[in-house]
């Protein structure tokens, strides 16, 4: 909906909207701070993609997955979320929903003594970014607030 409403310019790159509410139907509207929501979860969102990145000396062209988690991937439309800047626009083309991959996960371990080596091998390897207090992610959060797809490279 906010993609369709930046469209139609009710909504401007900055999140203001014309007016305080936008019904989408007679039992479905929008508010201001509903778009205001919005705004600092998909900064957040982006946030956390560009200092993960930037933790991993990493280029965004590296990437060749992007695994999406849980039922808000499940019902996300792509080209919508590239719209509103939640997802970078060279990566869109890289995600692979995969549900409810806590349960399927904690499932597979269970019954696959493999994959538990597997899965240690990887904890080893993986490294906790802390992103509160992190100056970098504070700069890439305020630059991601705004709406849209001209956002500067990482």
């Amino acid at each position: 909906a906010v993609a369709s409403l930046l469209e139609l310019e009710v909504i401007d790159e900055t999140g203001a909207m014309s007016g305080n509410v936008y019904a989408l139907t007679e039992k479905v509207s929008l508010t201001q701070q509903d778009i205001r929501a919005l705004q600092l979860a998909k900064a957040a969102i982006m946030a956390g993609i560009r200092c993960l990145l930037h933790a991993a000396g990493c280029e965004e062209s590296e990437i060749t997955t992007v695994y999406l988690a849980g039922g808000f991937g499940r019902y996300l439309n792509m080209e919508s979320a590239v719209r509103i800047g939640l997802i970078p626009p060279t990566l869109a083309d890289r995600v692979c929903v995969i549900g409810n991959a806590a349960v399927d996960g904690a499932a597979l371990l269970l019954t696959n003594i493999d994959l538990r080596d597997k899965a240690d091998r990887i904890k080893k390897l993986a490294r906790h970014i802390r992103l509160d207090g992190n100056v970098y992610f504070s700069t890439q959060y305020m630059e991601s607030m705004m709406f849209g797809t001209d956002m500067d490279s990482f």
